[in-house]
């Protein structure tokens, strides 16, 4: 009776464990963009287009350095974006 109802292992990753590591975009059409994710622990990798899905993540909108999410949380929805890390300029 006091087994919980969520199944985390069918869930997926959740948006905290996962980093942005590369944005490619089709400019002559947006719908062939593609973002590729990793996950932190486990270094799996997920190609995305919009209207993908990972966890309870889908993608809404690709953007230059940003990936924005939808995620729906008990009846709720919020929206998050995950941003490409800054390369750092080295100096000799």
């Amino acid at each position: 009776p006091f087994r919980s109802l969520i199944n985390l292992t069918s869930m997926g990753p959740e948006i905290g464990d996962l980093e942005l590591v590369g944005v490619y975009q089709n400019l002559r059409s947006r719908t062939n963009s593609i973002v590729v994710l990793r996950e932190k622990v486990s270094l799996k990798r997920h190609k995305l287009r919009v209207g993908d899905q990972v966890g309870r993540a889908r993608m809404v909108q690709i953007q230059p350095r940003d990936a924005v999410f939808t995620i729906q949380d008990f009846g709720f929805e919020r929206q998050e974006t995950l941003s490409l890390r800054k390369q750092e300029v080295e100096t000799p």
